[in-house]
């Protein structure tokens, strides 16, 4: 990276940075003041997976030099040692530069630190959409007693033809459970996909249970709308005499 790319500093970023943080992509051009007042042009060479440098744009330190001497040196450090000796080198380290404000983290605390955040808006984008859905049942209970009433010569003439409370109450269950069924299935399918990059980048944790729950909550909630409004609508009296001979 200490080349010239013909007036362009190559430059690489976390890739969460350069997709959301500035609305970039590989390959663009980040522009900025040196310490001069000249403008210099980043060329966005690379991006990192998931890595310890989000929030930050690397680039050479001779071109960081050059641009910003007045920063001197390098006041991040990467350092690779043994994991049984982490602790004895953290000590000393912190000791030699006690008058520097030297602060060591782990690179997996970083980590950790970092999709914490990320996990925190998965999990409210999780309860939102949950939410959501939870209030779309609510409102599948009135679309469902509205079609009911719309019905009322359908129902009366299953009662003419002899059709009995359960077999009408089965009828209208099974067709309006089916559609909710597919309601529910295209909208967590389409939340798969949308949150699919990064549970396949493995940068969440959230529990492994949590999205069968929330499922199971929304599915047992439309279960119950469903079978209690057509039951209701089904044994309403004004409907049995709708058809009349």
């Amino acid at each position: 990276m200490s080349r010239s790319f013909e007036g362009f500093i190559p430059a690489i970023a976390d890739q969460s940075v350069i997709q959301w943080g500035l609305g970039k992509k590989t390959g663009d051009t980040l522009f900025y003041i040196n310490s001069n007042g000249d403008e210099i042009r980043l060329l966005l060479i690379g991006g990192l997976e998931n890595s310890v440098l989000q929030g930050n744009v690397v680039i050479s330190q001779k071109h960081f030099l050059q641009n910003f001497p007045s920063a001197g040196a390098s006041s991040v450090f990467l350092i690779e040692t043994q994991e049984e000796n982490i602790q004895e080198t953290e000590q000393e380290l912190e000791f030699i530069f006690r008058d520097y404000g030297w602060d060591m983290v782990s690179t997996v605390d970083k980590l950790a630190g970092f999709n914490s955040v990320e996990n925190t808006y998965l999990q409210i984008f999780f309860l939102l959409g949950a939410l959501g859905m939870l209030l779309g049942t609510v409102g599948l209970a009135v679309l469902i007693a509205r079609s009911m009433l719309e019905r009322s010569n359908e129902t009366g003439m299953f009662r003419a033809l002899g059709f009995g409370h359960r077999l009408i109450l089965k009828i209208y269950f099974s067709e309006y459970f089916l559609l909710f069924m597919a309601g529910l299935l295209a909208g967590t399918l389409s939340g798969l996909i949308a949150t699919m990059p990064s549970f396949l980048a493995g940068s969440q944790n959230i529990s492994p249970g949590f999205l069968p729950v929330v499922l199971g909550i929304i599915l047992l909630n439309g279960i119950f709308w469903i079978w209690l409004i057509t039951r209701l609508m089904v044994k309403k009296p004004g409907l049995a005499m709708v058809v009349r001979e």
